[in-house]
C-alpha cells in the first residue's frame, strides 16, 4: 500500500516533456548567428531556457542516436544496437515509470517505434500513422503501390491535363498531428506526474514543404526528386544533385522547419496556459543532423560525422529556475537521460554513462567535460563503422569505409576543412588511443553476448505490415 508520504512526494514531482526532432541541424535555428532559418517560437521558448549551442549526437542516424538518448549508452556497447533494444540497456522511461511517473510516448518514425523496442517503460505508446485526406482523389493517391504508378511521367502528365496534380504521399505525420495527439493526453486528468515524449519527422527526407501551396511544376519537381533519390541509393549518398536542385532542397528543408516552428508555437502556447506549467520541465533536441553535400554526401544515410551531420540543437527548460541563456561547452546526447532523471529527482542507474547537465543551467562557466563520441553504422544494412571524437578543441574522425583518420582543430577550423592528422603526432596518437579504447569495449560486449549479431545480419525487426515497409522505403531506410 502506498503511504501518504509517498503519494505527496509523487504529487510534488515535476512533469517532464521530451521533444525530439528528426534530422534537425544545429545551425538551423534562429538562435544561431547567421542562420537563414526563422524559428521565432522556438527562440521565444529558448529565452526561458538554456540553449546548449555545442551539443552533439551519439549516432549518425535515428536508431543508434535514439538508443543512446534513451539509454545513456553507446550503440556499440551492446551489439551495435542491431535488432530490438537490448535488455541490458537501462531505459529512461523504465526509470521514470518505476519512480511513479505516467509515461506516454508518441512517435511518427517507425525506426524508433514499438517494433524496435522503444515502447519499453511506457504506459501508453503510439506509433502514429500518416493521416489520409478525405477527398476521393487523395485516398486513391494514398493507396499502397500508387507511388510506383504515379512515378511514371506520362501518368502524371495525363492527370495534370484533367486537373489533378498529386503530391507524393507523405510517409510520416507532420508536427501538427503529433502535437494534437500529445495535447489530448495533457488535457487528461493525471493523478501522478507525467513524462511525455513526442518525436517529429517534418525535416526528414523526402523534403516536402507544406508551408505554402505548390504549383504543378513544383509538384512535378518533387516527384522527380524522389525518382532521382531512388535511382542513386546505391552510391552511398555520394551523388551531386547539381546547384539548382541543391538550393531547392535546402529551401524546402528551411520551409519545413519554419512550418514546424509554427506548430511548435501552438504547442508552447498550450503549455504556457497549462495549470501545472510552473512544475513542468521541457527538453527540446534532435536525433542527428543532415548533410547538404558539404563533405560529399546528402542527408544522413552515409553520415560522414562532420559537423553538419553530428551537431544538433539542445534546449532545456527547468521550471521555476533562473537559467543562463547559453552554454557553449561541448556536451553529448548521452547526457540527456541523466539530465531528465536529475530534473525528476530520480536516481541515475550506474549503467548509464552520461552526466546530468542541470549544473550547467545555472553556471555558464562550468569546466569542459569528457570526450564526446559519435558513431555511425547500420543504416541501410551498412556494416561500415565511423567514429568521431571531440575533445580539447579538436575533432577526430575515423572512417571505416576508407580505413583512415582525420583530425581538425575546430577552434580554428569550425567547418572541418583542413585535415591535420599525422599518426606520428602526439595529438593524433592520443585520439587513436581514445578510438581503440572506445571500440574495444563494444566488441568485448559482443563477444560476451548470448546472441551476438555481427557481419551482414543487421535487423530492423519490423513486422510484416506492408504499410510500414512502404513508409520505411519512402523515408530512405530500405531499398
Amino acid at each position: 500500500m502506498i503511504s501518504e508520504q509517498s503519494m505527496a512526494e509523487q504529487s510534488e514531482r515535476p512533469n517532464i516533456i521530451l521533444l525530439s526532432v528528426d534530422c534537425w541541424r544545429g545551425d538551423h535555428i534562429g538562435l544561431q548567428d547567421g542562420s537563414a532559418t526563422k524559428t521565432p517560437n522556438i527562440d521565444k521558448f529558448a529565452r526561458q531556457a538554456t540553449w546548449f549551442s555545442n551539443h552533439y549526437t551519439c549516432g549518425g542516424w535515428t536508431k543508434i542516436a535514439m538508443t543512446a538518448l534513451f539509454s545513456s549508452t553507446y550503440s556499440s556497447q551492446f551489439n551495435f544496437a542491431q535488432g530490438k533494444i537490448e535488455s541490458e540497456r537501462p531505459m529512461l522511461a523504465d526509470q521514470l515509470q518505476a519512480a511513479g511517473y505516467k509515461t506516454i510516448g508518441i512517435t511518427s518514425n517507425p525506426v524508433c517505434g514499438a517494433a524496435q523496442g522503444f515502447d519499453r517503460g511506457f504506459d501508453e505508446f503510439v506509433d502514429i500513422q500518416p493521416v489520409v485526406e478525405t477527398s476521393l482523389v487523395d485516398r486513391i493517391f494514398a493507396l499502397r503501390g500508387s507511388g510506383i504508378f504515379l512515378s511514371r511521367r506520362l501518368v502524371r502528365k495525363f492527370l495534370s491535363l484533367v486537373g489533378m496534380h498529386p503530391d507524393p504521399p507523405r510517409p510520416a505525420c507532420n508536427a501538427g498531428e503529433v502535437i494534437n495527439q500529445g495535447l489530448s493526453r495533457l488535457k487528461e486528468s493525471h493523478d501522478k506526474p507525467f513524462f511525455l515524449w513526442l518525436h517529429f519527422m517534418d525535416l526528414h527526407w523526402p523534403y516536402q514543404s507544406a508551408q505554402r501551396p505548390k504549383t504543378s511544376d513544383e509538384k512535378e519537381a518533387v516527384w522527380k526528386d524522389r525518382i532521382l533519390w531512388k535511382n542513386n541509393r546505391s552510391c552511398r549518398g555520394q551523388f551531386d544533385p547539381g546547384p539548382e536542385r541543391s538550393e531547392r532542397w535546402k529551401q524546402l528543408y528551411r520551409e519545413e522547419l519554419e512550418e514546424m516552428d509554427r506548430h511548435f508555437g501552438n504547442l508552447f502556447d498550450a503549455l504556457y496556459e497549462m495549470e501545472n506549467w510552473e512544475n513542468t520541465h521541457v527538453v527540446l533536441t534532435s536525433d542527428h543532423g543532415e548533410e547538404f553535400f558539404e563533405h560529399g554526401t546528402w542527408a544522413h544515410s552515409w553520415n560522414q560525422m562532420h559537423k553538419e551531420g553530428a551537431h544538433v540543437p539542445l534546449i532545456v527548460h527547468k521550471a521555476k529556475t533562473q537559467q543562463v541563456p547559453n552554454v557553449a561547452k561541448t556536451v553529448s546526447q548521452i547526457d540527456i537521460a541523466p539530465t531528465i532523471l536529475d530534473l525528476a529527482d530520480v536516481s541515475q542507474p550506474q549503467s548509464m554513462l552520461g552526466q546530468s547537465l542541470t549544473g550547467s543551467l545555472a553556471n555558464q562557466n562550468e569546466s569542459e567535460q569528457r570526450p564526446v563520441y559519435s558513431e555511425m553504422h547500420g543504416h541501410r544494412n551498412s556494416t561500415i563503422y565511423r567514429l568521431s571524437i571531440i575533445h580539447d578543441g579538436y575533432k577526430y574522425i575515423y572512417d571505416g569505409d576508407r580505413d583512415c583518420c582525420f583530425l581538425f582543430e575546430i577552434s580554428k577550423d569550425q567547418d572541418e576543412r583542413h585535415d591535420i592528422y599525422n599518426k606520428d603526432d602526439s595529438v593524433s596518437r592520443r585520439f587513436d588511443q581514445l578510438r581503440l579504447k572506445h571500440v574495444s569495449t563494444g566488441f568485448l560486449n559482443i563477444l560476451r553476448s548470448k546472441n551476438p549479431v555481427i557481419g551482414e545480419d543487421i535487423l530492423y525487426d519490423i513486422d510484416a505490415d506492408p504499410k510500414v515497409v512502404e513508409r520505411l522505403r519512402a523515408l530512405g531506410y530500405l531499398d
